[in-house]
């Protein structure tokens, strides 16, 4: 008997990803994922952070005109607009960041023992500077849109002037 020929069938070319390929391509996705959050939530630290600031700027500079010109200044914050005036000058808060603070927060900064009400605690939402420099007691609490992180500049009440930034990370104020 004559030996039959084998023939060699061809396998039919494989469609589609194997299971190791799919898995390194959702562990990139996942990378990638992780690394844009991050610093996108550093950006809004460091933004939140920027606008405080600034803030402590504008304090800064009416405390130097009160002293300058003799005369009682004043900055009045406009927590609708999420904004503030001061001398001839308005700020507008960053789109990333409010007047308030995080649900759940406590303070004041220096002594965390009630929870917070209010995004400004100086009177009539005003701060009002003497001719020598003393800056009325209160403090503004600065926020991010979703409500997560909590910045704050006090000024406690006392014969000179102190101002103080503070952040509040996971429920613990630190100096800033």
């Amino acid at each position: 008997m004559p030996l039959a020929k084998k023939h060699l069938i061809k396998p039919e070319p494989k469609t589609g990803f194997s299971m190791i390929e799919i898995v390194i391509f959702l562990a990139i996705i996942v990378l990638l994922t992780t690394i844009t959050l991050s610093n996108f939530w550093f950006l809004q630290h460091s933004v939140v952070q920027l606008e405080l600031s600034q803030l402590q700027a504008a304090f800064d500079y009416t405390r130097q005109l009160a002293i300058a010109t003799n005369q009682i200044q004043t900055i009045t914050f406009d927590q609708t607009n999420h904004s503030y005036s001061y001398g001839k000058y308005r700020d507008q808060l960053s789109n990333y960041t409010r007047f308030g603070f995080a649900p759940h927060t406590y303070g004041p900064p220096s002594d965390p023992k009630s929870h917070l009400t209010q995004a400004i605690t100086f009177e009539h939402q005003q701060v009002l500077i003497s001719p020598q420099g003393v800056i009325a007691p209160g403090a503004v609490y600065l926020t991010d849109q979703q409500h997560k992180l909590t910045y704050a500049l006090t000024v406690p009440l006392s014969q000179i002037t102190l101002m103080r930034k503070y952040k509040n990370l996971n429920g613990h104020w630190e100096k800033i």
